[in-house]
C-alpha cells in the first residue's frame, strides 16, 4: 500500500479524482449535444400548388428559424406536383425525407399538425379572347349603310337546361359529367324557351349517383304543371389501378401502376389519381391487376423493423456518441419509435428516438440519457 505525505492512501485519493473527472466530462457532453429546441414545421390539412413541385414552404408552417434557414428549408422539393384539376397526398414521412435528402437534423425540428395534406393544383384561367378595335373607315356616301340584322337567340330545352343546372352544381370539369335521364312523359324534355319557362328543384342532397328533380312548367296564359325527371349523373375520372398484381407489403414501383378512366356514382370512393402519390410506398394489402388503390391502403417504407438492432446517434455541436439498442417496433423514416439500449432492462430505460435511417436512429435529449 503506497502512503502520502498526510498519510493518506494515494490510490483511494486517485480514485476519488477519477470518479470526479468522469462525472466532468458527461456534464460536458450533455451540455454540447443536448438540441436546440423551438424549430418547428406545422404541416397543413390542405394547400394548392400552381407550379410543377411541391416544396416544404407550401404545404408547412416553419416557426423559430432563422431567416437564412426558413427560406432554405421552404424551397426544398417533397414531390410532383398534381396534374391540372387533380391532387396528391403529402405525408408527414415526405417532409422528413426531403429534410433528410438536405441533411437537416430531424432530431432538432419538431414535426406536428396533420399527418398528411391534400394538395390540389387548380386549372388556369382562360384568357378571354378581346375582339380586336374596328379600324375607323371613311364614310361612302353613295353607297346606303347595310342594314345589321339582328341574331335569333336559339332556343333551350329543359334538357339542355338540366345539364347545365348539374354541371354548376358539381365543382367538377366540363366533359367529365356523364348524365342520363330516364323517359318524361309527353317528351316533356323537348319543351323550349321562350314559349315554356322552367323551375328546377332537386329532391334529394345528393350530387352523384340517381338524382331526382321536380320541374315547374308554366306556358303563358296557362296554368303550370309539374313534371318529374330522374338522371343518372356518373363522374369520369382518371384513376390510379394495379398494372400487375401487387403482394402485401411490397414496395410499390411506377411499372406496377397505371392510370385508368372510371365511373365513380359517390365522389368519396375514388382512390389516388396521380402516380407519384403511391410510387415508393408499401402495399398494405394484396391487390389484383385490375384494383384501385387508395391512400388508406399504402404506408410509407419500414427503415427499421421490429426486433432488429440499431446505432443510437446523439449529435450536436461537432460532437456524436454513438451506441446500440435494439427496435421494440418497425418505423419509416422520421418516425418515434421506442428503442431499448444494450444492457438495459428495466422498462424505465426504454427511450424513443427517431428513425434517420436504414438502422440508425437520433436520440433527441442527452441529458435525459446521462440521468438514466
Amino acid at each position: 500500500m503506497e502512503w502520502g505525505r498526510d498519510g493518506g492512501d494515494v490510490s483511494m485519493i486517485r480514485q476519488r479524482h477519477g470518479c470526479c473527472l468522469v462525472a466532468l466530462l458527461i456534464a460536458t457532453v450533455a451540455t454540447a449535444v443536448s438540441p436546440t429546441f423551438g424549430n418547428e414545421i406545422r404541416i397543413w390539412p390542405t394547400a394548392f400548388v400552381r407550379g410543377e413541385s411541391v416544396t416544404i414552404g407550401d404545404v408547412a408552417e416553419l416557426r423559430g428559424h432563422d431567416p437564412v434557414s426558413m427560406r432554405r428549408l421552404s424551397k426544398l422539393e417533397v414531390g410532383f406536383a398534381p396534374r391540372y384539376g387533380g391532387e396528391i397526398l403529402v405525408r408527414a414521412d415526405d417532409v422528413r425525407g426531403a429534410l433528410t435528402k438536405a441533411d437537416v437534423d430531424l432530431g432538432a425540428i419538431r414535426i406536428f399538425g396533420s399527418s398528411r395534406c391534400k394538395v390540389s393544383r387548380p386549372r388556369p384561367l382562360r384568357k378571354t379572347s378581346q375582339a380586336p378595335k374596328a379600324k375607323k373607315q371613311k364614310p361612302v356616301r353613295q353607297k346606303p349603310k347595310p342594314v345589321l340584322k339582328k341574331k335569333t337567340v336559339s332556343a333551350e330545352t329543359l334538357e339542355s337546361e338540366l345539364r347545365e343546372y348539374i354541371a354548376a352544381w358539381l365543382p367538377y370539369v366540363d366533359g367529365r359529367l356523364e348524365i342520363r335521364f330516364s323517359p318524361v312523359p309527353e317528351n316533356g324534355l323537348a319543351l323550349k324557351r321562350p314559349e315554356y319557362d322552367f323551375n328546377i328543384r332537386p329532391q334529394s342532397r345528393r350530387k352523384l349517383g340517381l338524382i331526382s328533380f321536380v320541374v315547374d312548367v308554366r306556358k303563358k296564359g296557362e296554368a303550370s304543371r309539374k313534371i318529374p325527371v330522374a338522371a343518372e349523373v356518373l363522374l369520369l375520372e382518371d384513376v390510379v389501378v394495379a398494372r400487375r398484381p401487387i403482394n402485401q407489403g411490397a414496395i410499390i414501383a411506377a411499372r406496377d401502376l397505371k392510370l385508368e378512366r372510371r365511373r365513380f356514382d359517390r365522389a368519396d370512393s375514388i382512390g389516388l389519381t396521380d402516380l407519384s402519390a403511391a410510387v415508393g410506398l408499401r402495399s398494405r394489402l394484396f391487390f389484383r391487376a385490375g384494383d384501385m388503390l387508395d391512400a388508406e391502403a399504402l404506408e410509407a417504407r419500414p427503415l427499421i423493423r421490429r426486433g432488429e438492432f440499431v446505432k443510437i446517434l446523439i449529435r450536436g455541436d461537432g460532437l456524436e456518441i454513438r451506441t446500440t439498442g435494439k427496435a421494440q417496433q418497425a418505423g419509416g423514416l422520421g418516425d418515434v419509435i421506442t428503442i431499448r439500449r444494450d444492457g438495459a432492462k428495466r422498462k424505465q430505460d426504454l427511450i424513443e428516438a427517431v428513425v434517420s435511417g436504414p438502422g440508425l436512429v437520433t436520440y433527441q435529449s442527452a441529458q435525459q440519457l446521462v440521468r438514466r
